[in-house]
């Protein structure tokens, strides 16, 4: 499938990854959401590139007794 067909699912962590980091400012975010932020942030990115880099690589072949 093209790339344009995925691109809403491929944009969907970014947005959820970028929009605290401009909103945080301006809705005051406590202190304490911090380290949660940064490690789920990380976590989220890190599994994006890997499904990312899994897709481009093609798909996954599988025995033909399957």
């Amino acid at each position: 499938a093209p790339l344009r067909r995925h691109a809403v699912f491929m944009a969907a962590p970014l947005i959820a990854a970028l929009g605290p980091v401009f909103g945080w400012g301006m809705t005051g975010g406590a202190a304490v959401n911090i380290p949660v932020a940064i490690l789920t942030g990380l976590t989220g990115l890190g599994l994006w590139l890997w499904l990312g880099l899994r897709a481009v690589k093609g798909p996954v072949s599988s025995s033909p007794d399957r």
